[in-house]
């Protein structure tokens, strides 16, 4: 039954060893998840955002790691998706952006010059109240540069109740924060239909960029996104970068930022400071205009 709900509803399931299975291994998963955040088990890392002709790094993403024994970090497509049918997506929200800006004001106290931190939300924080209240809690109990804090949701954390996600990220947007529309392309969004939202942020989506050097198709579909985008005056950030062949054609078409492999894979947070260190001794200071997105 609970299968057939999982599938929509209006169908019937048939009983497998394979069904039980999944759900002993849930069951298991849900209780570990629970006890990991007890224990403060999970970790943070970060992936240097970058601009794109330079190199510069200009800040970075907030990605939650789970360590397990064998010394492997476990990732979040393994046990977001559960946590957000348990509920226990809300406490992970809420423990992921209290350690990210933590993270953040130890480089106000670092740097003269502010550095951007994005955090990825769950459709829940725009879709219940009480979690939703709990994360401007967070937001306000700590002073630090919010200007310097770019917030991710989905384009499907939006399309549930539209109107009062709109009303949630508007909120935000007066706290200060900025707002970044991740994924963008993989779910029913037009730009049309973007040009209603508070958040002035495209993330574009690994999937569109991975063969704009052999699919004139994609390379279309890119450019245009670039060029509609830079009309709207959205910043977009290209995600999952991994050729100088995809680096370059972004950066021709108007891209100014990206992340990926070929810059830099997620790293601990003291061997990005040390990145940041380096690049300032070196006299590669951020340029005004790129002070903030």
């Amino acid at each position: 039954m609970n299968q057939a709900k999982k599938q929509g509803g209006h169908s019937f399931e048939l009983y497998t060893e394979a069904l039980e299975t999944e759900s002993i291994a849930a069951v298991t998963l849900t209780t570990a998840i629970h006890r990991a955040l007890e224990a403060d088990e999970f970790l943070l890392q970060v992936q240097p955002h970058v601009r794109l002709k330079t190199g510069r790094i200009m800040g970075g993403e907030a990605l939650i790691r789970w360590p397990q024994a064998n010394g492997t970090n476990r990732l979040p497509s393994d046990f977001i998706p559960l946590a957000e049918d348990t509920g226990q997506i809300i406490e992970i929200d809420r423990w992921v952006l209290r350690h990210a800006i933590s993270q953040k004001r130890r480089w106000e106290s670092l740097f003269d010059e502010p550095r951007l931190l994005s955090v990825n939300l769950s459709s829940s924080a725009l879709n219940n109240d009480e979690a939703f209240e709990s994360l401007l809690e967070i937001i306000l109990e700590t002073p630090f540069e919010r200007r310097g804090l770019i917030l991710e949701v989905t384009e499907t954390a939006i399309l549930t109740d539209t109107s009062a996600a709109l009303r949630r990220m508007q909120r935000l947007c007066d706290l200060g924060v900025q707002l970044a529309l991740d994924d963008f392309g993989t779910g029913y969004s037009s730009l049309v239909y973007l040009a209603n939202f508070p958040a002035k942020i495209i993330k574009l989506d690994w999937t569109f960029i991975r063969d704009v050097e052999t699919s004139q198709r994609d390379a279309a579909v890119v450019r245009s996104i670039l060029e509609l985008a830079d009309v709207l005056e959205y910043t977009v950030i290209a995600e999952g970068i991994e050729t100088q062949g995809q680096q370059s054609f972004l950066a021709d078409h108007g891209c100014l930022y990206g992340q990926g492999f070929l810059f830099y894979r997620p790293m601990d947070w003291h061997d990005f400071e040390l990145l940041l260190l380096r690049q300032t001794e070196g006299g590669h200071n951020i340029e005004a205009s790129d002070r903030l997105l």
